[in-house]
This record gives structure tokens, sequence and C-alpha cells, in this order.
């Protein structure tokens, strides 16, 4: 039986490195040659019927292994070897919707608590520097 794939988890890692790498949704769709709002769905989770030739792009682009997208795969412990560069607040977000525990709501809930003392204490460790 064919697996699925974890369409919340590939977009989320689609939005965090346009985000990060401050791209446009056309940005994205003229480095991967898919269409705007192909990529607009996929950020959003809504896809369920993901095209192979769709995924294996965007894996590409990112970049990022395939398997990494297995629906209900535990996430691999964060390795200073992986390829794909992630800060902590995208690790832990990504922990955090993966953990069956959770539901969506919760997790986004803990995600963005955790992202606010993570940049306050970033911030308070920087000032202590400066």
């Amino acid at each position: 039986m064919p697996r699925k794939i974890d369409v919340r988890r590939l977009g989320l890692l689609v939005r965090r490195k346009r985000e990060r790498d401050s791209l446009t949704l056309q940005d994205v769709a003229d480095q991967t040659g898919l269409k705007v709002p192909t990529i607009s769905r996929i950020e959003r989770a809504e896809p369920e019927d993901l095209e192979v030739s769709t995924f294996l792009t965007l894996c590409e682009w990112l970049p990022a292994d395939p398997a990494e997208f297995h629906e209900g795969k535990e996430l691999p412990a964060p390795s200073t070897k992986n390829k794909v560069a992630h800060n902590t607040p995208d690790l832990v977000e990504l922990y955090l919707r993966a953990d069956k525990n959770l539901n969506e709501k919760t997790a986004a809930a803990l995600s963005k608590l955790f992202r606010t003392a993570y940049q306050t204490m970033g911030d308070q460790i920087r000032r202590k520097r400066g």
C-alpha cells in the first residue's frame, strides 16, 4: 500500500524557505516551473492528490529527501550534517505538528508560544552582549 505524503510538513518547509529567502510565490514558481496557485495550495496543505512530479520538484528545490514526508513517519533527530538548514523554531514547529498527541490548533499555539519566547530570550542575550 503506498504511503501518503505529509503535505502539511511539505507546505510548512516551502513557506519557511520562501519567507527566509524573501521570495514571492511567483519567485518560487519561476525557480521550480510550478504554478503560483499550486504552490499556494501546498503551503496551505490543501492538496489531497499531490502529483508526484510536483512533490519531487519541491523536494529538489528545498532541498529535502522525499522520504522525510511520508505521513505518519517520525521526524528524524536534528543533525548538523543535514543539508537542509532549519532554524530552531522551525524544527520545534515540525516536531509539534508531528506529535500525535496534539491537534493542529494546539500545535500551532505551542509553536507560536515557543517562537515568541525564543525571540525574546535571543533579544535579551544580544542586548547583554552588546
